[in-house]
């Protein structure tokens, strides 16, 4: 006795045309048609190819998009870089500009200083000169011969000759020897018209036998101005200027050494 008829076994459908989520997401990525095992060429649907090539359409648009978005990405970096360079490039030229001024206000500091050093040194120099010049002493007459000196003892003293005698020619120009402020003019005596110069230390200068005063109390004198003028006024044997240095408008020293002392040769 016959059971009953066993079932008819059908063959094993194939995943096509419905394809589970995961093979249709592998389709998509590879392009290409999966095939399970159980499915021969022939048996597979050319729905699945269609369905396939709607998911290679689909990324061949997203790998563009990605492309796309890869490349403006590229594009925007390489504008940052350049913007970057560019501003890196003005805040060196600002740079640049900035030591440029920096370097020249140096030096102009430098050149007015320079100058400014060059300017107190000609200044210096000319106080100098002119206090040399102020202190410097001349001899009273361009032309001249020695004739009595100081010290000596002679029946025309009274007890010495305090000065120094310069012979020179009638008239001539007597010179003041220093600077000074002029203390006395008038006729004197003996000493005829005279000339007193004081200098600054309160030496006193005497110009004596003039035969006439170029200058009157009170007159400030530099070295080599004019005073007077050679005569023959007073005790004289003939026209010559008498000349005495009195330290302090005290007692008489030799004229000769006076004036070596201060770089003349009489």
């Amino acid at each position: 006795m016959s059971g009953p008829p066993a079932p008819e076994r059908r063959p094993r459908q194939s995943l096509h045309p419905v394809l589970g989520a995961a093979t249709a997401l592998v389709m998509a990525t590879t392009g290409t048609v999966i095939v399970p095992p159980s499915t021969s060429a022939a048996q597979f649907s050319p729905r699945g190819v269609a369905v396939s090539s709607q998911y290679r359409s689909g990324l061949d648009t997203m790998t563009y998009g990605r492309t796309q978005l890869s490349t403006a990405s590229r594009d925007s970096d390489r504008v940052s870089d350049e913007l970057r360079a560019q501003t890196l490039a003005r805040r060196e030229r600002v740079e640049q500009k900035r030591a440029k001024r920096e370097r020249a206000e140096q030096k102009r500091v430098e050149r007015e200083r320079a100058e400014q050093k060059r300017v107190e040194q000609r200044r210096a120099e000319r106080k100098r000169t002119a206090r040399l010049s102020a202190n410097r002493w001349v001899l009273p007459l361009a032309n001249y011969s020695l004739s009595a000196r100081f010290g000596e003892v002679s029946w025309l003293w009274s007890s010495y000759h305090t000065g120094l005698d310069f012979v020179a020619g009638y008239g001539t120009a007597i010179r003041s020897v220093a600077s000074g402020t002029v203390t006395e003019a008038s006729y004197d005596g003996s000493y005829g018209y005279k000339t007193v110069v004081t200098l600054e230390n309160g030496t006193e200068l005497w110009y004596c036998h003039q035969t006439s005063l170029a200058v009157g109390v009170g007159t400030a004198v530099g070295p080599g101005e004019v005073i007077g003028y050679v005569g023959t006024t007073g005790n004289v044997t003939g026209a010559h200027l008498h000349l005495e240095v009195r330290p302090g408008g005290g007692d008489p020293v030799d004229p000769f050494t006076a004036l070596t002392q201060h770089g003349l040769k009489p």
